[in-house]
């Protein structure tokens, strides 16, 4: 049975689960600093309130990109069912992570990220950037250099820079691709 196979395999199981929330954390951080994933993934951070609607913004691109990834983990060897399961409890842990109900949970927080950690990641504000992309575990932040703290005297102002001109699903889907062709039009004198 499934219980017996998770029983004998719990360390191959917790391993399978890091992983598949450190190749979340890497597509993350790749999604903020590449103009082409980052397309995909500014509809998610298009909002400028932070709930759970934002948790379903997402790009079926993104989503391609990322089952492309974990994939890797089942050519390399783990058992696909852990990969699987793993990739559905990080989905379902940023339920959680999208809402201000329980914002931070002492001691955990320095494990996990938690609704403080993430709103922050949602913020526009200059000192919020391109910060705090962990999944499940915000150690990935503080190795990698890429933590910040909420500042208690700095109000989170949640969206993008520059917003999105329009909220129809498709264009917002597409318009960050149709800017970058017209600049590389612009720049190149094409």
């Amino acid at each position: 049975s499934i219980i017996d196979e998770f029983a004998s395999n719990a360390w191959t199981f917790a391993l399978t689960f890091i992983v598949v929330d450190f190749i979340w954390y890497v597509f993350h951080v790749i999604g903020h600093r590449i103009s082409l994933v980052w397309g995909m993934h500014l509809i998610h951070h298009q909002s400028d309130e932070y709930n759970l609607s934002v948790n379903f913004a997402l790009s079926p691109l993104g989503f391609i990109v990322r089952t492309l990834m974990y994939s890797s983990l089942i050519l390399l060897g783990f058992p696909i069912e852990f990969v699987v399961i793993s990739i559905y409890l990080n989905a379902f842990y940023q339920f959680y992570l999208h809402t201000e109900f329980i914002s931070s949970i002492p001691l955990l927080e320095k494990i996990f990220v938690m609704p403080d950690h993430h709103k922050v990641h949602h913020g526009s504000n200059p000192e919020y950037l391109d910060r705090n992309y962990g999944g499940v575990f915000i150690l990935w932040d503080r190795i990698f250099g890429t933590y910040i703290a909420e500042r208690t005297n700095l109000k989170t102002i949640y969206g993008t820079v520059k917003p999105l001109r329009s909220w129809n699903p498709i264009w917002s889907n597409l318009e960050i691709y149709h800017q970058m062709v017209r600049d590389s039009f612009y720049t190149k004198g094409i």
